[in-house]
C-alpha cells in the first residue's frame, strides 16, 4: 500500500484532480479480522483502505470485518464468515465480469 503513495501524488498533486471527482467504476472488497471485539477496531484500517483504493480509482464496494478471531484456525469456528467471504468474492468476480 505504501508504494502506491506515488499514485496518489500523481493524481492529486501533479494532475491536480479535484477530490471526489474521479470515476471510481472499479469495485474493491476489503476483508479484515481482528482479535478484539472493540466497536472502533476497524476504523483505522477502513480509512487506510479507502485512501488506498482512491489512489487506484477503486470504490470500496464492500467490507467484511470479523471480530474475535485471535488465533490460527479461529475462523473455522465460524463457517458463516467463510461462506460470506466466499460469496462476496464470487459476487465481486461476477460484477467485474470475470464470471458469467
Amino acid at each position: 500500500m505504501d508504494r502506491c503513495q506515488s499514485l496518489w501524488v500523481k493524481k492529486y498533486w501533479i494532475e491536480k484532480a479535484p477530490f471526489g471527482t474521479t470515476d471510481q467504476a472499479r469495485k474493491g472488497l476489503f476483508i479484515s479480522a481482528g482479535a478484539t471485539k472493540g466497536k472502533r477496531l476497524f476504523e483505522g484500517p477502513l480509512l487506510t483502505v479507502k485512501y488506498f483504493f482512491d489512489a487506484l480509482d477503486i470504490r470500496l464496494w464492500r467490507s467484511l470485518l470479523y471480530r474475535g478471531l485471535d488465533f490460527e484456525g479461529d475462523v473455522l469456528s465460524h463457517p458463516e464468515y467463510l461462506k460470506e467471504a466466499y460469496d462476496a468474492g464470487k459476487e465481486l468476480a461476477r460484477l467485474v465480469g470475470l464470471t458469467a
